[in-house]
């Protein structure tokens, strides 16, 4: 079972306005308040470190893991006063 995990790299930005990433591997024109997807290395390189810094952009790492995962939803909660579960008169 050896199943790779993908690690990707997503660069949010939080300006209303566009940013042009000078990057080791692309110039990437990032639209206002868009996300663009980055190379690992990428994340040294200077600009993206000051950008982060002040805030104007965030980097997110998105790990994929190929097998799907089943996720068993909680029961729903009843709350009092409802047809399944009258509320009581005293």
């Amino acid at each position: 079972m050896s199943e790779e995990i993908r690690v990707r790299y997503v660069v949010t930005n939080h300006q209303n306005q566009p940013v042009e990433l000078h990057l080791a591997t692309a110039v990437v024109l990032l639209e206002p308040r868009g996300e663009a997807e980055v190379q690992e290395s990428d994340l040294a390189t200077p600009q993206l470190q000051v950008l982060q810094r002040q805030r104007l952009i965030t980097i997110h790492q998105v790990v994929e893991n190929p097998e799907p995962q089943v996720v068993e939803s909680p029961e729903p909660r009843k709350r009092p006063g409802t047809a399944a579960n009258p509320r009581r008169r005293r």
